[in-house]
């Protein structure tokens, strides 16, 4: 059981199979032979996320599936997690938020009412391959220090 203050045990472990599945369909989108463009992970990521997009579809896990065993697995709490991407202007990342996508995460208790809201902004980056090989050598090369 959890007295409100973060997660359970068991929440966390179905939030971070989830979001294996989502790196992992993500890392899969990226590793192709010809060369996919950072701009395209923001992308992928949105899409991969919403659960209103069909590209939930590639998951094994997916965002209903985790909503159905965070509220079947007895913790006490309500737990529902929802994600919703919109798109917008390249040049707003660049001028205003520095960022290509952000995530709103919030959480109430439905017996104490506490509310807990966190915001984090993510700048998705490419690691390139090195003669079509990820290694440990590999660079981040469109790394921008004003990111």
């Amino acid at each position: 059981m959890n007295t409100g203050e973060g997660f359970s045990f068991p929440e966390t472990l179905f939030l971070q199979k989830f979001f294996d599945g989502v790196d992992y369909a993500g890392a899969q989108e990226m590793a192709t032979e010809e060369v996919a463009y950072e701009e395209s992970l923001t992308f992928t990521l949105g899409r991969l996320l919403d659960g209103r997009s069909p590209f939930q579809a590639i998951l094994r896990y997916k965002l209903r599936d985790l909503n159905h065993d965070l509220a079947e697995c007895g913790t006490g709490n309500t737990l529902v997690v929802e994600f919703e991407t919109n798109e917008h202007a390249k040049g707003f990342s660049g001028t205003t938020s520095r960022c290509d996508l952000g995530i709103l995460f919030r959480q109430t208790n439905p017996l104490t009412g506490r509310s807990v809201a966190k915001g984090l902004l993510v700048e998705g980056k490419r690691l390139y391959p090195i003669k079509r090989k990820y290694t440990m050598a590999c660079k981040y090369e469109g790394f921008d220090s004003d990111q």
